[in-house]
């Protein structure tokens, strides 16, 4: 067999396997720290600025399905999903008082695995990925600081966790996600500026069956 015979069959293996993946359905949920963050910048004979950042501590839960592509002696893979859910937060401030935040969540995924050990029917490895995020806020109390928090945000999460496959359908994983973008909402009124962002950090537990 010509080499260029075997770098075709390979390929061609490599193509079948990612064509031919298995699909998914889940749940995830767990603790989310999350930020809200208010600017404002005065540009005149002086310059003035200044910065409100407000903390919240809650939970949050997803539905998620996709398919995952296994290679490599299943040492390799790769996963697309899709998911939607749900987050509730509490945060307390001295200047804003208490507030509680509920946040919807839609969104897709992209995963690269690389198994530490790998049979048909048990696999256990890391994965990282990243993670578009659609999040719409519903803040009990809407801030007085010029731009509007009831709003909806685009966000770009880095993900990464440890992920276990056994009995060959059943999936269990621990991941974190943290935002690496993060969308800007501002309003401009001159000579003043009001910036809001929302940010978070989720630690996770997820559950998947695979079929």
């Amino acid at each position: 067999m010509t080499r260029y015979v075997k770098v075709a069959l390979l390929a061609f293996l490599t193509s079948s396997s990612l064509l031919w993946g298995r699909f998914y359905i889940g749940v995830e949920g767990g603790y989310m720290r999350d930020r809200s963050v208010y600017e404002y910048e005065e540009k005149g004979v002086s310059k003035t600025e200044w910065e409100k950042k407000v903390l919240g501590n809650g939970l949050v839960g997803n539905i998620t399905l996709g398919t995952e592509h296994f290679f490599g002696r299943n040492y390799y893979g790769v996963r697309w999903g899709i998911f939607g859910g749900y987050g509730a937060s509490q945060s307390k401030d001295s200047e804003f008082g208490e507030s509680k935040l509920t946040t919807f969540w839609a969104g897709a995924n992209f995963d690269m695995f690389f198994n530490f050990y790998a049979k048909e029917d048990f696999m256990t490895g890391m994965f990282m990925g990243v993670e578009y995020d659609y999040i719409i806020q519903k803040p009990s109390k809407e801030a007085p600081f010029g731009v509007n928090n009831k709003t909806q945000s685009n966000n770009l999460a880095l993900r990464v966790g440890l992920s276990t496959l056994f009995g060959n359908h059943h999936r269990l994983e621990l991941l974190a996600k943290v935002p690496v973008y993060v969308q800007d909402h501002d309003k401009k009124i001159a000579p003043s500026k009001y910036e809001f962002k929302y940010e978070y950090v989720q630690g996770l537990l997820a559950y998947k069956y695979v079929f």
